[in-house]
């Protein structure tokens, strides 16, 4: 009888016996505080510091002693006119990788290019609207090799310069005016399907912009001030184009081939 009970437990004992709780992966609420870390999201651990009230006290919650640096998301989500967090440093998030950041209602203006790094090869979206954004790092885009969505509507963004990645899918820059879009903005960004350019205070349509989108399906000019669509303005490769929306503009006329999908 003993040598049918002995290794039962033993296994009970090592493995934890039927029914054992796993060690949440949070950190000590203290060492994160204003931070709270949530561990009940099937998808993974969330980090939501809605609570700070700046840089230095954002930066300090992450200088705490994590079981794990991997969170799924990353949430701030501000009321404007009380808070005082102005930037991200290279340094504020530590050691710490997001897969999805939702950053909304701060002062923030600049963010650093390096600001994310550590999430390179994790980040799938990254939420930034109605912020103050003024500087993006837009050239760090081609080191996130899953980042597939891009939101930065309602900033102060001037400039949308030549972007590059093989994998962004989605880019809405909604209200941020007045906006110019380079001519070859997307020409390094063979996989958008969705361009959201509306609010932006558009008065004309560039000719090319899009001749490099093989896979745009959604184009949104909305709310501009467009008064005229000229021949050859919005040419795609493929007949991938299921959403065109130029409405409320000013537009008196549309030439003849303006939009073409080959």
């Amino acid at each position: 009888m003993e040598s049918v009970m002995m290794p039962l437990l033993v296994g009970l004992v090592m493995g934890g016996g039927v029914g054992a709780v796993t060690k949440s992966s949070c950190p000590l609420p203290a060492e994160i505080h204003p931070c709270l870390c949530f561990d009940d999201d099937p998808l993974g651990l969330v980090m939501d510091c809605s609570g700070v009230q700046d840089e230095i006290e954002l930066a300090r919650s992450f200088t705490a002693n994590f079981p794990t640096p991997d969170f799924y998301e990353l949430k701030i989500i501000h009321d404007p006119m009380n808070q005082r967090l102005h930037s991200l440093e290279k340094s504020t998030f530590g050691e710490a990788t997001f897969q999805r950041v939702n950053i909304t209602g701060t002062q923030i203006i600049a963010i650093d290019g390096y600001a994310f790094d550590k999430s390179k090869s994790t980040l799938t979206m990254l939420a930034l609207d109605g912020n103050r954004i003024a500087q993006f790092p837009f050239g760090s885009l081609q080191r996130y090799t899953r980042l597939m969505a891009l939101h930065l509507a309602h900033n102060n963004l001037s400039l949308i310069p030549q972007l590059a990645s093989p994998v962004l899918k989605l880019l809405d820059v909604t209200g941020n005016r007045p906006l110019v879009v380079e001519g070859e903005a997307f020409v390094k960004t063979p996989s958008l399907e969705q361009i959201i350019l509306s609010h932006t205070s558009q008065e004309k349509l560039e000719r090319g912009l899009f001749t490099t989108s093989t896979k745009l399906s959604v184009l949104d000019f909305s709310d501009n001030n467009l008064k005229e669509v000229e021949d050859g303005v919005i040419v795609t490769p493929n007949a991938s184009m299921t959403l065109l929306d130029l409405s409320n503009n000013k537009i008196t006329m549309v030439r003849h081939d303006a939009i073409i999908g080959e």
